[in-house]
């Protein structure tokens, strides 16, 4: 899960520049939320995986706050107007 740490710092850094620091909490929370859920029903379906359990886990959160940050930022993004460029002719 190397790989998701840059996108969703790159992602974290757009919506501090946004100003958006509420969805950055939402985010956080899901990772954590998420982080539990796989923590707990992988340590009881699976408990001799031992030190497995714990990178899946947080592999699993760091994911699901990546695509938290990755949809809300899509979804922000559509509500923007981006001004049009007019391109004049000349001559």
């Amino acid at each position: 899960m190397t790989i998701v740490f840059p996108f969703l710092d790159f992602g974290n850094g757009l919506l501090l520049l946004r100003n958006q620091t509420k969805v950055m909490v939402f985010s956080q929370g899901t990772n954590v939320v998420f982080t539990l859920v796989v923590l707990v029903v992988t340590a009881t379906i699976f408990p001799h995986w031992n030190g497995m359990i714990g990178a899946l886990a947080q592999s699993v959160g760091l994911l699901v706050e990546l695509c938290v940050v990755a949809l809300l930022i899509l979804k922000s993004s559509k509500d923007v107007e981006r001004p049009v460029l007019e391109v004049r002719k000349t001559g």
